[in-house]
């Protein structure tokens, strides 16, 4: 029994070790976001922001999801989102959504393809996600990414991460 007991603290020990000397994969940022400033379908509270090693995510709280709307990653190489890409999920009441990736190249959105791209339409929270090899010319180290959401002509957008670093 002594020796399982020691073996077990041993490992642990080693576990929490190799954990501590791991190099970080990923930069996560959370933004939290007014309350009461959209209706209530599309009021996000938090938009938690990674950007790991091989693809850029978010997840999105809203409290009250609706049934159906659309929702948006923009990601960028610029501080602002002058150019890059768009990761959109649109959710219709009674269909499963639609997850889909753009190029917004200053005055249109182009389609994109990309297998890996993914997205979720919860009863509370909305997750986007999208392969860095899919971001040509904006996969760089550092990105700037935003949440959005709109149901009709409500707009509600989760404050920005100007610079989401890959670690």
């Amino acid at each position: 029994m002594r020796n399982s007991t020691g073996l077990a603290g041993a490992a642990l020990l080693v576990a929490m070790l190799t954990g501590a000397l791991a190099p970080a994969s990923a930069e996560t940022v959370r933004r939290d976001d007014s309350r009461n400033d959209a209706p209530a379908r599309i009021d996000v509270s938090r938009a938690t922001y990674t950007h790991a090693q091989e693809q850029v995510r978010v997840v999105a709280r809203i409290p009250n999801l609706g049934r159906g709307g659309t929702a948006a990653l923009s990601i960028s190489r610029f501080e602002i989102f002058e150019a890059g890409f768009v990761v959109e999920i649109k959710k219709r009441a009674g269909k499963p959504p639609r997850t889909r990736l753009f190029f917004f190249n200053h005055f249109d959105l182009e389609p994109r393809r990309c297998d890996a791209v993914t997205g979720t339409w919860g009863r509370r929270r909305v997750s986007l996600s999208v392969d860095r090899a899919c971001l040509d010319g904006h996969a760089r180290e550092r990105v700037f990414t935003q949440f959005g959401i709109q149901s009709g002509a409500h707009v509600d957008r989760a404050p920005a991460v100007k610079r989401l670093r890959r670690s």
